[in-house]
């Protein structure tokens, strides 16, 4: 299998899937490889999505579903907010103005009942175990995005280690049980665009 990058002229005119997939369609002409076509990997899920089922259209050998990779990236970026969602947020921490650590730490030592704003060593373990979740995805992006073409043959093998370390990282939550739901999430929207 070759792999190779094609860049699609200058769109004039509307910004829609048929005009992109008509211009990708002439840069395939242009390469002969129209009937060679194995995967697309795109930057914009909606045109791109419309650009592939005209695509589709043309050649049935095609299938979309399985012969696109979107915008990794933006699955993974999806994939974190989904699961961090389910998290929730504190709106008493969103409200007013954040004061310096140092501050903070002095004013505790005068005045007692500031502790209920102290983040406990719970919190804080609770607060690694997220990170720790979120890491792969992090590492993921980091990968991708040292390559300013990622193609199917470097996004697939990160996409199958991702999910392996979220798997072990799941299994490792029995003790976790507030993270094994928001990890569940990041799963299904992976394997939702991918």
């Amino acid at each position: 299998m070759q792999e190779i990058t094609l860049g699609i002229p200058h769109l004039i005119g509307s910004n829609s899937g048929e005009n992109f997939a008509i211009l990708f369609q002439k840069s395939l002409d242009q390469f002969e490889c129209t009937r060679k076509l194995f995967s697309i990997t795109t930057d914009n899920t909606l045109t791109n999505n419309k650009m592939v089922k005209w695509i589709e259209n043309k050649f049935p050998e095609f299938n979309h579903k399985t012969h696109l990779l979107g915008c990794f990236d933006h699955v993974i970026n999806l994939a974190a907010k989904s699961a961090l969602a389910i998290l929730g947020t504190n709106k008493e921490d969103e409200e007013g103005n954040k004061l310096p650590t140092s501050v903070m730490d002095e004013m505790k030592l005068k005045n007692d009942d500031l502790s209920k704003y102290m983040i406990n060593n719970n919190k804080w373990e609770q607060s690694c175990h997220i990170v720790h979740m979120l890491d792969p995805l992090g590492a993921a992006t980091e990968l991708l995005c040292g390559s300013e073409y990622p193609t199917l043959n470097s996004a697939l093998p990160i996409y199958l280690i991702l999910m392996k370390r979220l798997t072990i990282i799941q299994n490792g939550l029995y003790d976790q049980g507030q993270l094994i739901e928001p990890t569940r999430k990041m799963f299904e929207k992976l394997n939702q665009y991918l």
